[in-house]
């Protein structure tokens, strides 16, 4: 597996498509790329509170769902996601509470990826049972 610098920056292509977003999305995106909560990245761009609470409808179109994906996937690369679902088969059973945790991350982070039909578990105090099917 390759090293994953915490700093990356985006590509020119990942960066146009953000910029081409009206305003107050493009700071949604760049919040929701910080790791801000849909609810917090909605506010901190502006929108309402009952907006907020709905981003997923409203704000979240297809031109911010493809710029998020675009600039995750380069964020996130998919070795990375690889790397986190080994690590998580590496824990020990008595660590399940991590395990459960590092799946729910793996899980989280394939959705914004737009990775379909991936999911990731562990089994009550058996080894760790993890099921990935990649239609990337």
């Amino acid at each position: 597996m390759t090293k994953h610098s915490k700093k990356q920056t985006l590509s020119r292509a990942s960066k146009e498509r953000i910029a081409a977003l009206p305003v107050r999305k493009q700071a949604y995106v760049a919040a929701r790329l910080r790791g801000e909560s849909k609810n917090k990245a909605a506010l901190e761009a502006g929108y309402s509170k009952s907006v907020a609470k709905n981003a997923s409808d409203v704000i979240e179109t297809q031109d911010v769902t493809q710029a998020l994906r675009s600039a995750l996937r380069e964020l996130i690369p998919i070795d990375l996601l690889a790397q986190r679902v080994r690590e998580g088969l590496d824990a020990k059973a008595g660590r399940k509470a991590n395990i459960d945790l590092r799946g729910r991350y793996v899980d989280r982070a394939a959705k914004l990826l737009g990775v379909k039909g991936m999911s990731v578990g562990a089994e009550a105090e058996e080894k760790p049972q993890v099921v990935i099917h990649l239609d990337y």
